[in-house]
């Protein structure tokens, strides 16, 4: 997986998203993460639905990101993210790029949080690598 850099765009305020940017490329997509807090702690895998992003948990980010690792990708196609051609957002396909996030970051200890949409594509995405 590649790692890029990209500009956060003008539109997102970051007095109430005050969080680094990251950014990988996973089967041609560019992916926007949060990943905030200690790596020696729990992982807290933030999964959004459909039209949400990673803006969508900032406050239990900032709040949580004292005591654990507070990881939350944006699907392609949402949020900071783009998304390759071809691509359906469809949540088999959205449990790929998850499982593939997952493994690029080497995670362990997996506390996920998700919503909506997020909880099938949690399970999705992370049974066959658990």
């Amino acid at each position: 997986m590649e790692s890029t850099n990209r500009t956060r765009p003008s539109w997102v305020d970051n007095t109430i998203y005050p969080f680094r940017d990251n950014w990988m490329i996973i089967d041609g997509h560019t992916i926007h993460y949060v990943d905030e807090g200690p790596r020696d702690k729990p992982v807290l895998l933030f999964v959004h639905p459909g039209p949400g992003w990673s803006f969508t948990y900032r406050y239990h980010i900032r709040e949580l990101s004292h005591d654990f690792r507070c990881v939350a990708p944006d699907f392609p196609g949402y949020g900071l993210s783009h998304a390759a051609n071809g691509y359906h957002y469809t949540l088999s396909e959205q449990a790929e790029v998850l499982t593939r996030f997952v493994q690029a970051l080497h995670l362990d200890n997996i506390i996920v949080w998700a919503n909506d949409a997020g909880g099938p594509i949690s399970i999705l995405g992370l049974a066959p690598i658990s």
